[in-house]
Parts: C-alpha cells; sequence; structure tokens
C-alpha cells in the first residue's frame, strides 16, 4: 500500500534546512577534497605530454620499460585516447604470437599427424585454440590492463614504498572503487569488507606470461575428459581402487566408524572434547606443487595406465557427526614418466546435511545396528546415537561436494582462488 506525504510549507523551518545544507555542503566539499598523492595508495606516472596514469608499478626486469597495473575501467574513463589502442593490441592475425595459442596448434598438429587421431579430443582442443583467439580480440573491458612503458615516454614518477605499492595492486586486483584517489587506510578498510576467500592476492599465472602452465591446464582439462583417470582411496596407509568393490565410500565410512567405536568409544563419549581421539585426525600432509604421486599409489595408476590421478581420503567425527573429504590431484602429460601434484580440495558435511531417508538407511545397515548396541550399552542418549549413525552418510555428501569443487578448479584452469579476473596486457609505443 502506498501512503500519499502531503508536504507543508513552513517558514521557521525551511530557514533550519538551507542552514543544514549549506553546512553540510561545506563539509561534502572538505571531504571531497583531493587526497595528496603521498596519502594514496598508487603510484604515480607522468608522461611526456602531462598525462597521468595512476595504478601499481610491477616488478622491472631492469630493461627501461616500466609495467604499471591499472584498472580496466579507470583507464578506460580517464584515458580512452591511451584504453583504445592498448585494449586492441591484438588481433586476429595476431594470435600466432600468443604462445600458448602456439603450443596448443602445435599439439593439435602432432595429434592429427598420428595414426588414428582422436578427433572428439582434437575437436575439444581446437575449439579452446578458438577460445584464446576470442580472447585476444575482445573488445570488453578487461577487469585490469598491465601498460608497459619506456622510460622514454616518462616525465617523472612518483612511486609508493613497496608495501605501499602491494596495496594498492591488491586493490586494483580487488576492483576496490576509486582505489586510484583513496588514502592508504581506506583501501586497507574496503579489502577488510571481502571475504578472505574471494580475495584476489595476485595476478592469473598465465597472464603475466607462463605459458607453459597455462598449456599443461589445458591439457589437465583434456585428459580428464577424454583420457583415462585413477582414482584412489587413502584408508588405514594404503591406497585403495574406486573400482575395487570394497572401496565404496559408505562401506569405508562405517569400516572407519566402527573401529573408532571399538577402541575408542568411551573417549569419544566423553565430554572433554578437548582430548577426543574422534576428532578429524591431520591425515596426509599437503603435497607440494610438482611433488611426486606417493610410490605406494604408483602401481594402480600405472596398471590403469592412467593420465590423472585422483586421491581421496575420508576423515570423521564421530562424536559431532561430522565429516570431511580431500581429493588431491596429479597429472602427467604423454612425454612425462611422473604424476605430479596439481591442487588439492576438500570437502565437508555434518549430520545436519543428511535426510531423514538417508538417516533410516543407514540406520537399517545389520553393522550399524552393532554399532548402536555398543553406543547404547554405555549409556549414550539419543542425540549421540543420531550422530554416529549419521556421519557415514555425511561422508558421501562431503565426497560430492569435493567432487564438485575438484571439477570447478579444473575448469577453472587451476585456479584456487574462486574469483577470476580477467587481463589484458599492452605496450604504449607513443604517446596518447
Amino acid at each position: 500500500m502506498t501512503h500519499n506525504r502531503r508536504i507543508q510549507w513552513e517558514p521557521e523551518r525551511h530557514c533550519l534546512v538551507v542552514t543544514t545544507l549549506l553546512i553540510c555542503s561545506m563539509r561534502c566539499a572538505a571531504t571531497s577534497a583531493e587526497v595528496p598523492i603521498r596519502q594514496r595508495a598508487v603510484d604515480v606516472f607522468v608522461l611526456q605530454n602531462g598525462t597521468r596514469i595512476l595504478g601499481a608499478s610491477l616488478p622491472s626486469a631492469g630493461n627501461g620499460v616500466n609495467s604499471i597495473l591499472v584498472r580496466g575501467e579507470w583507464l578506460k574513463r580517464n584515458v580512452p585516447e591511451m584504453f583504445v589502442p592498448l585494449n586492441t593490441t591484438k588481433h586476429r592475425g595476431d594470435v600466432a604470437q600468443d604462445p600458448v595459442a602456439l603450443l596448443l596448434a602445435a599439439h593439435i598438429s602432432s595429434l592429427e599427424a598420428a595414426g588414428d587421431p582422436d578427433l572428439e579430443r582434437i575437436g575439444f582442443l581446437r575449439e579452446r585454440l578458438r577460445n584464446l583467439q576470442h580472447r585476444n580480440v575482445s573488445d570488453t573491458t578487461p577487469d585490469v590492463i598491465i601498460i608497459d612503458v619506456s622510460d622514454s615516454l616518462i616525465r617523472r614518477k612518483l612511486l609508493q614504498k613497496l608495501k605501499i605499492r602491494e596495496l594498492a595492486g591488491v586493490g586494483i586486483l580487488n576492483a576496490v572503487a576509486d582505489v586510484e584517489s583513496l588514502k592508504q587506510a581506506d583501501v586497507v578498510a574496503a579489502l577488510r569488507q571481502i571475504p578472505a576467500t574471494d580475495l584476489v592476492r595476485s595476478l592469473p599465472a598465465e597472464d603475466v606470461g607462463d605459458a607453459d602452465t597455462t598449456f599443461r591446464r589445458i591439457l589437465l582439462q583434456t585428459d580428464r575428459i577424454f583420457g583415462q583417470t585413477c582414482r584412489l582411496i587413502y584408508h588405514s596407509g594404503r591406497y585403495i581402487s574406486e573400482q575395487d568393490a570394497s572401496a565404496k565410500p559408505e562401506t569405508l565410512a562405517l569400516e572407519l566408524l566402527s573401529g573408532h567405536v571399538q577402541s575408542q568409544l568411551s573417549t569419544l563419549l566423553s565430554q572433554n572434547s578437548g582430548t577426543s581421539a574422534g576428532k578429524l585426525k591431520a591425515g596426509r600432509k599437503v603435497p607440494t606443487p610438482g611433488q611426486s604421486l606417493p610410490l605406494p599409489a604408483v602401481a594402480p595408476a600405472t596398471a590403469q595406465q592412467a593420465d590423472v590421478v585422483e586421491v581421496s581420503e575420508m576423515k570423521m567425527n564421530p562424536t559431532s557427526g561430522s565429516a570431511s573429504v580431500t581429493i588431491d590431484l596429479y597429472y602427467r602429460n604423454g612425454n612425462e614418466t611422473l604424476w605430479k601434484f596439481v591442487g588439492r580440495v576438500t570437502g565437508a558435511a555434518t549430520h545436519q546435511d543428511i535426510s531423514d531417508d538417508q538417516q533410516q538407511n543407514i540406520a537399517n545397515d545389520p553393522r550399524v545396528k552393532q554399532i548402536t548396541q555398543l553406543f547404547g550399552g554405555l549409556g549414550a542418549g539419543a542425540n549421540d546415537l543420531t550422530k554416529a549413525i549419521s556421519v557415514g552418510a555425511a561422508v558421501e555428501v562431503a565426497q560430492q561436494r569435493a567432487k564438485e569443487k575438484l571439477q570447478s578448479f579444473v575448469d577453472s584452469g587451476g585456479a584456487g582462488a574462486a574469483k577470476r579476473i580477467s587481463v589484458r596486457r599492452g605496450q604504449l609505443t607513443e604517446l596518447p
């Protein structure tokens, strides 16, 4: 319902309103005054014709060329005469100069030349090559632009200290509004409003010239679709293939739960959660990038002639009814002998994620009934029993979530961060 408000002319209040507006205008004018350069986070480059570039100076190769990171929107709005040529630097005829496109085109040619070529794989890779070409000629505004400009075109540089410059760079990568004109403290405050999981801290590797890494990620995605993937489960110190009938998640979860109950039930039910032996254990250490697949896992991976290896591990806490599943991803392409660690994802779930039907199905399992009797014999309450029973189903939910994250990880090119940014690089060869 809309209510109509009556507006009455009140001379006495009118004077007060005018005075208030004048005071507000004066305050706004004072707060909108330009922030001195030294109080800002960004660097300033003044070109020979007086044009100012506000951004963050990137590490230099010492060859007289300055690389400046700027927001695409800022450059488009403030220096359009520079934005247009920089944003259209690469044309369709220049695609052959893209190192990733070169590697991909050569790989496609080698596949086509081989006997009995895999047409589906070749078609998929050709589509990826077309995507690279489209990216190179895109006329959309990228999130950030790296401008390479020689010292001869620069009249003056106003550079911040390294820590402040890094702050500006993170602000630009995370599209902090008006980061170019904000005080350093205001940039910090704006970044603190961004969840840590969404914060972009560095440029994507492929956008700083790491063509081999980008090419390898394309091959990983391709082999995970068209190649052979060996899926292993790390359980009780051994690696079990998911093809093994005993490797069903619910079977292994019940085995883990039974082991907890038989050996540590009294501790699990203690009120001292700080010493509970049922807490999620640390499990395997996270491998380092490039680390080889553990030797005990090599045999099944070799037997399956795998291109990609996924190693899952389940961890559970029967006391809280929570579970987690981690998946480590390893990859080797055709000319490599070892699988190298690519990345890790984790999925988690609790008893609250389990439906009543899932709960009842697990409760009816004969093995679970034995566990229930053990709990009941020690005087466990109904809530404890519910959590303990649900943890088996929670493992399945956690595993599904981990697999979804793994798919997103591969689709995004192996980027750890959830947020992806578009980057364009161009060389300024003449004054705008």
